[in-house]
């Protein structure tokens, strides 16, 4: 980040840019990816109301990978959300908590402390949608074997290829949504990195 007069201003302006875009990301394609998954639960129950049966077709580790991989993109669901709702919050307290502040010492001390922890929630959220990329991977490969089996399964679930089909879907679906996520976010995190370096570097007036 350049150099400013005022080094407080500076960071106010970057974290309404910052918190703007993520508003942006939670509200738009965010909620485009939530929505996708949410038939996830459905597909899970009834893979596990017949497991048993269909894994002396297709085996129990592939019954496995597929509930493990959609269980942990539900896990990670829930987890992101809760990190978007935590950034957010907190880049309105250091707004708030700068647009109140009268002593430009405690203004800094502040942000030395608070934006630390906002740059590492920025990282973890980059680290999550990354992940949850990798689990819809792996689970577009266990539903592509699954679906070998498909005409065999077929005769004995007549829902087999209804749930093939839509976890084909949503998974296309999906992963469009997070090649955009993942785009975004290695900005937002180069970013806050950047503006984490900032106030790492800001000097202390002495008060008085």
């Amino acid at each position: 980040m350049a150099e400013a007069k005022d080094p407080v201003k500076t960071v106010e302006e970057a974290v309404v840019a910052h918190q703007e875009r993520v508003l942006k990301f939670y509200k738009t394609l965010w909620k485009r990816i939530k929505s996708a998954l949410a038939p996830l639960k459905k597909f899970i129950k009834d893979l596990l109301s017949a497991a048993k049966e269909i894994a002396k077709t297709v085996g129990k580790s592939l019954i496995t990978q597929l509930t493990s991989s959609m269980r942990a993109i539900l896990d990670l669901l829930t987890r992101l959300e809760k990190m978007l709702k935590s950034v957010i919050l907190l880049g309105k307290r250091i707004l708030a908590t700068l647009r109140k502040a009268t002593d430009q010492v405690k203004a800094i001390r502040f942000l030395k402390t608070v934006v630390r922890k906002y740059v590492a929630f920025i990282t973890q959220i980059w680290a999550m949608i990354a992940d949850l990329a990798k689990q819809i991977g792996l689970l577009d490969r266990a539903i592509a074997v699954l679906n070998t089996f498909g005409t065999v399964l077929s005769f004995l679930f007549n829902w087999i290829s209804a749930l093939i089909k839509g976890i084909t879907m949503m998974s296309r679906n999906i992963w469009r949504h997070l090649k955009q996520g993942i785009k975004a976010f290695v900005k937002e995190r180069k970013e806050a990195i950047q503006l984490g370096r900032f106030v790492a570097k800001m000097p202390v007036p002495k008060p008085g």
